[in-house]
């Protein structure tokens, strides 16, 4: 050892060889000959040995590094983790490690048989290392390809965010147990050095000695230039390998030549100017890249793996990578360099990102409505919920706004889905242009909308809010060149007091935009306990409505028309009335609104128009003369497409005359949709059906459009014939109808008659016919027969 410390002091070498070679001069002259051949042939010896001996030492570092990239990589890339278990681990490295044993015994065998009879053929030496080295590459390969099977047969694809501690563990444990044998042998070496030392003339061990310390020095400076060798195995990989020293922004020191193949970075860009490794890091990443190597080195884990960051390749484009990096020390414990591999995962980082954008589309998706885009029902009643939560804690109050559009199942109905889908677009961005923030608008489902107002200090906030969506919808809608004026019914419930639960507070809601409908439409309503009861009414009665058309518990009553210059009959308006097993009979204000707002009335308006129909051949087979009939159409009848059609067939079913027949619409629904409301009256008039205008002066009328309609009848409300003898107002506007119904060449009926005055007014300004008690009430087919036909 002192030897060794002596020799390997550079400055002073020469000096003291001199003095040596004075020294010994002589005795290395006479010995030299003596020993010039056990010399020479020990030395070759000694230099196969030790070329021999630390081969696998070098290789050892060769298998370290092939198993951390190879290994640990193929195991890193599993992406999920349940396909490898700890026991799947352990079963690559038993196999991994028994053939890497095997091809090291061969090795040793070989070597142990041969080098002593290859003497100094260095040719014969290097085939002979060269040809095991071989063999020891081609089982490394095996061992590969047994773990890609491995791994490829248990997992299906892979992930760059697999834990392998546990297989680093294992791994790290196989590797120094092959170092140490490595090291024992070396310890060999050595012994067998000291012990041919000493056989020799001190002169001898002195010039062998400096002989191995320059071989030393030469396999010391080598060890670095057989790492890049080893680690350049994997220039063809997909890994990029690189050395960084542990300086001030990790210059590289080595890179493997498939650097700008599989990240696009040429190699000799990493070792131009002060290029330093840290600059090529995305600055958003950096500071989070360092605080992992420095936690890492501080906890003592010399082996760890970075979350993904990017790494700019050029200009301003970067790239997603993944790294494995070990920590390189010292004798005395001192951070020297890093080696770790690199991966490009930008395919792997967009289909992440794909998969979290397709995540958050189905997330949008699975709460929010696809046609308005709006919170459904599930996220509405979730911030419902933390709504109650949260004021219930705080002792303050929220309230919620049940909305439904007034008749638009009649935009629906008219003018199709396509239409009215739009319609429903347009409402919701009104409904979010009128909230604040903090406050939710939700579809609850067709028509219906829901929501809901928080930080409510007290109820003006509501009333201003609700009286903003009832302003809001007075401006017109327009699609397609198509205009619309849709009304909203509002019900209001607040929490606490009108319900502590989410249900109580929708039931009730809902309750009280029944009451605004009922009230006429077009406003809001606040909650009140006697709501709930109205509205289960309500429903009950919805029920057993439909379940009256299936039962025949709904008749057709007909109510005499008579001609007022000639007093005789000309005709009856059928109408449906509703006799309840339990109820009795129902009046028509109780079931018609209701019908009107669901599909209900077109089943009952077609019910009505093959009874009325059935009824008039009945008649008529008798002999009797019933004249005309007139049956009234509701609005969502008027407004469909197949209107036309419908009254063929049940014409055609009954065998009844068109000209029996009248049908009665009100002047509101043929103005909520004129041009198609034009075309069915045209062709319901082509066929010979009459065409009467219902309750004409209560709506609103475009004369333009009522000199266009194929009508023969104008009918004067009964509200201005009840107080006609008094009301002047009345009399004017019956005076008024009357005129423009003659100047527009149509006959005119007034409905409500009661009194003989009533009548002898209306014959004074020339009304044509007329009906109501006066003459006869609504009755039954059996009853009208028997007192008005017989």
């Amino acid at each position: 050892m002192l030897t060794f410390e002596f020799l390997s002091n550079k400055k002073n070498v020469s000096q003291k060889l001199n003095i040596l070679a004075i020294l010994f001069m002589v005795l290395s002259v006479l010995f030299a000959v003596v020993f010039y051949r056990f010399y020479t042939h020990s030395n070759a010896n000694f230099d196969r040995m030790i070329e021999i001996h630390t081969k696998p030492l070098s290789h050892l570092v060769e298998i370290k590094d092939i198993y951390d990239v190879n290994i640990f990589g193929t195991i890193n890339q599993a992406k999920n983790v349940d396909y490898l278990s700890e026991d799947d681990v352990k079963e690559i490295l038993l196999v991994a490690n028994k053939l890497t044993k095997q091809a090291w015994n061969h090795y040793y065998r070989i070597m142990n048989d041969n080098v002593l009879h290859v003497e100094n053929k260095d040719k014969e030496l290097d085939t002979l290392i060269h040809e095991t080295e071989e063999s020891l590459l081609k089982t490394y390969d095996l061992i590969n390809q047994y773990i890609n099977q491995y791994i490829n047969h248990k997992a299906s694809d892979f992930s760059l965010r697999t834990s392998v501690t546990k297989t680093n563990e294992l791994l790290t444990k196989l590797i120094k147990k092959e170092i140490d044998l490595a090291q024992k042998q070396q310890l060999q070496i050595k012994k067998k050095r000291a012990d041919l030392t000493l056989t020799i003339i001190p002169i001898a061990g002195f010039l062998v000695l400096i002989l191995i310390y320059f071989m030393l020095s030469k396999n010391i400076k080598n060890i670095n230039y057989e790492l890049e060798s080893a680690l350049s195995l994997f220039d063809n990989g997909k890994f990029v390998v690189f050395k960084w020293r542990a300086e001030e922004g990790w210059p590289v020191e080595f890179v493997s030549n498939n650097v700008e193949e599989v990240i696009g970075i040429p190699k000799e860009s990493f070792f131009e100017g002060d290029t330093v490794y840290s600059n090529l890091i995305n600055p958003k990443h950096l500071q989070r890249v360092t605080d992992e190597v420095i936690q890492n080195s501080v906890d003592g884990i010399d082996m760890f793996t970075h979350e993904p960051y990017q790494i700019r390749v050029h200009d301003d484009k970067y790239l997603w990578v993944y790294d494995s990096t070990t920590i390189i020390r010292d004798d005395e414990g001192n951070i020297t360099h890093y080696v770790g591999y690199i991966h490009g995962i930008d395919e792997h980082v967009k289909k992440e990102n794909d998969l979290k954008t397709e995540k958050t589309r189905l997330d949008f998706v699975a709460h929010h409505d696809e046609l308005t885009k709006l919170p459904n029902r599930i996220l509405f009643m979730d911030r419902v919920e933390q709504a109650i939560k949260k004021y219930k804690r705080r002792g303050e109050i929220f309230a919620i706004l049940f909305i439904d559009l007034d008749h638009f199942k009649e935009i629906n109905d008219g003018f199709g889905h396509d239409i009215g889908d739009k319609v429903l677009q347009e409402v919701a961005i009104r409904l979010q242009n009128v909230i604040r923030d903090i406050d939710t608008v939700s579809r609850w489902g067709g028509d219906e909308f829901v929501i809901l107002l928080e930080h409510i200090k007290d109820t003006k906030n509501i009333v201003n809010i609700a009286n903003k969506i009832l302003e809001e919808f007075r401006r017109k809608i327009i699609i397609t060149k198509e205009v619309f004026f849709i009304s909203t019914s509002i019900g209001v419930a607040m929490y606490p007091n009108d319900g502590k639960d989410i249900n109580t507070l929708l039931k009730n809601a809902d309750a009280a935009m029944y009451e605004a409908k009922d009230d006429g439409r077009n406003n809001y309503q606040f909650y009140a306990k006697e709501m709930t009861s109205k509205a289960f009414e309500k429903v009950i009665l919805e029920t057993e409505l439909r379940n009256a058309i299936q039962n025949n518990e709904l008749k057709a009553y007909y109510q005499a028309q008579i001609d007022l210059k000639t007093d005789k009959l000309i005709g009856a308006e059928a109408l449906v009335r509703w006799e309840h097993p339990t109820l009795g009979l129902v009046s028509p204000a109780h079931f018609i609104p209701l019908a009107e707002e669901s599909d209900l009335i077109v089943h009952l308006g077609n019910w009505m128009l093959e009874e009325t129909m059935t009824q008039m051949l009945r008649w008529q087979k008798e002999g009797l003369k019933p004249q005309k009939v007139s049956v009234n159409l509701s609005g969502k009848q008027i407004a469909r497409k197949d209107l036309v059609q419908t009254i063929k067939n049940l014409l055609e079913k009954t065998r009844c005359r068109a000209d029996s027949l009248e049908l009665e619409v009100t002047e509101g629904f043929i103005m909520k949709h004129p041009e198609l409301a034009i075309d069915n009256l045209n062709k319901l008039r082509d066929i010979g059906i009459e065409i009467a205008i219902d309750d004409f002066g209560t709506g609103y009328s475009s004369l333009s459009y009522l000199k266009k309609l194929p009508i023969t009848k104008l009918k004067i409300d009964q509200s201005f014939v009840l107080d006609i003898e008094t009301d002047e107002d009345d009399k004017a506007i019956v005076k008024a109808v009357v005129a423009l119904s003659h100047g527009l060449g149509l006959r005119c009926i007034a409905e409500g008659v009661e009194t003989q005055e009533q009548k002898e007014y209306l014959i004074s300004e020339g009304c044509d016919e007329m009906q109501g008690y006066l003459y006869s009430r609504p009755i039954s087919a059996d009853e009208y027969k028997e007192q008005i036909l017989t």
